[in-house]
Order: C-alpha cells, then structure tokens, then sequence
C-alpha cells in the first residue's frame, strides 16, 4: 500500500512538472509572437504612402494571425474591411487573491496590465470534459505590483476585476490560467485628400497606414473555411486572403504612376 501510494505520488508530481513546463513554454510562444505583433504594431504607426504596401500587409497579417474565429474574436468581414479583438498583453495567474471582487496575482510576459485593460481569462470549468472549459470576459479595475509570487521570486502583478458579479464564471480560474489582453481594431477603406487608403483604427485612434490605393476597390479580403470554401460566418474562418493595390511613385518621363500589387493568405488559429 506504501508503494502504491507513493508511485501516485510521484506520477502526480510529474505531471504537475509538466503542466509547469508546458505553460512556460507556452508562454514564451505566445511572448514571441506579442513581441513581433508590438514590431509590427510599431511600423504601423511611421508607415504612410506609397513604400508602406508590404509593410503594411505585415501588420495585418501578424495582428489577424493572432485572432479566434472559433472564440469570437472576428467581429466583422467584409470584401473591404475586417473588425476583430487584437491581443495586447499575456500571462499566467500564479494565485487567487479574492474570489469577490475576483483578484488574481499574474506574471505577465511582456507588455504589463493595466487599469482598463479588456481581459480574457481561462476557466478549466469544474469537470475533466473539454466542453466546459471556456474564455471568461473581464475588466481590470485596479492593478498593483505585487513584487515576488508566492514562495517564488517572479515579479507579479495583482489584478482587481470589475465589480460584476460572476463568480460562478470565475470558479474555474486558478493557479496556471492564462490571461489574455485585448482592444477592438478595424481595418478599412477610407477616401482621404480625394484618394481611398487603408486605415486601421485601435480602439478609436486611427492610423493612415496604406496607401493611395490604386482605386476604391485596391483593399480586398475574402474568406475561407477549413475545407477551402468561400464564407461569410466570421466564427467558421480559417484563412484570409488579402490583396492590396496601390499606387506607387510616378514615372519621370509620363508622369504616370505606376500600381505596386501584393496579395497574401492568413491562416488564423483555432
């Protein structure tokens, strides 16, 4: 009986192991790809005319990578625009302060949280099915530095949620659930100065980032399904693809200016 018990033991300390592991691990993944999302976000804002078309795609691309169609983070399609919950910020709780309000102690990876920030929390629900597991929606209230995280030294931050009262919502929240940081962007056509341009708008600050488009048709996105079909249902996306048409610099001896082209296929995660 002492050998069974401690074989379990030792079976359930390795899996722990390997639960800690996997959520390093996948914390320094998801950290890469914030990493070169803030790159690209960057560009975004010194890029403007006709030399922005590839660097342009590159930042709607890599913001657009990141979404969930399945989760819901696809808010809006169309053959000239796209509207979806962007990823700002990610980490891993290491502790529950309070149930209510639900506070949560978080290492962050990366950019740190912040009062306002729009949330989303892993819950593991209460059961060993896949289906009760779920994204829980908060709102960060209050933040502050809570310096080492308990019996470690990793610097965390501890989150105070909106007042709403969901904690059966937040039951399924522990140590080791993922926490995800988002703002609402749009990408689309708008006539500037007599001439259309891309605009990608976060959260209500708008950002001239390509163009002038060669005409008001030089933005195109279409959608597919994972079986390759065309759809219009935002939660069914897998891939995108994305044409751009653009004017580029005129040419000295006709003063014509020529149309630069670039097209592109985004595969979204699940």
């Amino acid at each position: 009986m002492m050998r069974a018990s401690k074989g379990t033991g030792l079976a359930l300390g390795r899996s722990l192991l390997v639960l800690v592991l996997l959520g390093v691990l996948i914390g320094g993944v998801y950290q890469v790809l914030l990493t070169n999302q803030r790159i690209q976000s960057h560009r975004a804002g010194e890029v403007d005319g006709p030399t922005s078309l590839q660097a342009g795609i590159e930042v709607l691309a890599q913001e657009l990578r990141e979404a969930s169609p399945s989760g819901g983070d696809l808010t809006r399609i169309g053959r000239r625009e796209v509207a979806f919950r962007a990823s700002r910020a990610f980490g891993i709780t290491c502790g529950i302060v309070s149930r209510e309000p639900l506070t949560l102690a978080v290492v962050p990876e990366g950019r740190r949280f912040a009062v306002g920030d729009q949330l989303f929390v892993f819950s593991a629900g209460h059961g060993m099915a896949m289906n009760d597991d779920a994204w829980v929606p908060w709102r960060v209230e209050a933040v502050e530095e809570a310096g080492s995280c308990g019996e470690s030294d990793t610097e965390a931050q501890v989150l105070v949620m909106d007042g709403d009262s969901r904690s059966h919502a937040g039951a399924g929240i522990g140590r080791g659930s993922f926490v995800r940081a988002w703002e609402p962007v749009r990408y689309f056509v708008e006539t500037l100065d007599g001439e259309p341009h891309v605009i990608l708008d976060r959260a209500g600050e708008r950002t001239r980032l390509i163009g002038p488009l060669a005409d008001d048709e030089g933005f195109e996105l279409n959608y597919f399904d994972e079986l390759g079909r065309a759809t219009a249902d935002p939660s069914v996306v897998r891939t995108a693809e994305v044409t751009l048409r653009a004017l580029g610099q005129a040419d000295g001896s006709r003063r014509v200016r020529a149309v630069d082209s670039l097209s592109t296929l985004i595969f979204l995660r699940n």
